[in-house]
């Protein structure tokens, strides 16, 4: 959100409340244990055990993407968007560290400050309140359009660059027992 306030298409309009963000941060921790539980820690593991991490990488991402298809807003742009920033990062994250915990923390940081903390749409679906009010204005490719800041090209690259981090430190991921 930074960067996109820097590049002038997200305007801070001021405070929201804040008491709200306790009973959010807990949602955002139960979408992202669900999604990561499934996308990572099932099917991650068991494509790791057919065929490596680097094909589990690229089916588990695409799937991903996929499973947002559905959302409002949602494009082909966005879903594919989706499943570079997010199926890269939270897949290379987990192979990574070997722990379904990094991909977790990383997915609900992520949500609660997009939506709760900055006001924005999470994944195409608003919130009811934030910390923040404030607007995105601009060219669809940095504001995200109606599916928000995760399909901005800010996101992935940002997330690409998270993701590389994780690529290098890539370990092999045991597969289901």
């Amino acid at each position: 959100m930074g960067i996109l306030w820097l590049a002038g298409v997200y305007r801070p309009a001021g405070w929201g409340p804040w008491q709200p963000l306790a009973l959010a941060l807990l949602s955002a921790l139960a979408g992202a244990v669900f999604e990561e539980v499934i996308f990572r820690g099932f099917l991650f593991r068991l494509i790791a055990g057919l065929g490596g991490n680097w094909i589990a990488l690229a089916v588990t991402s695409a799937l991903f993407g996929l499973a947002h298809i559905r959302n409002p807003g949602a494009t082909w742009a966005s879903s594919l968007a989706v499943a570079i920033e997010a199926g890269l990062l939270l897949g290379a994250a987990y192979a990574a560290s070997g722990s379904l915990w990094l991909p977790i923390g990383i997915h609900a940081g992520w949500n609660f400050a997009e939506g709760p903390v900055f006001g924005m749409e999470v994944s195409g679906h608003a919130g009811a309140s934030s910390g923040i009010s404030g607007q995105l204005r601009g060219p669809a490719i940095l504001t995200g359009g109606a599916f928000g800041p995760e399909s901005s090209i800010v996101a992935v690259a940002v997330c690409l660059v998270l993701a590389t981090f994780y690529l290098r430190k890539m370990r092999r991921v045991d597969p289901v027992s």
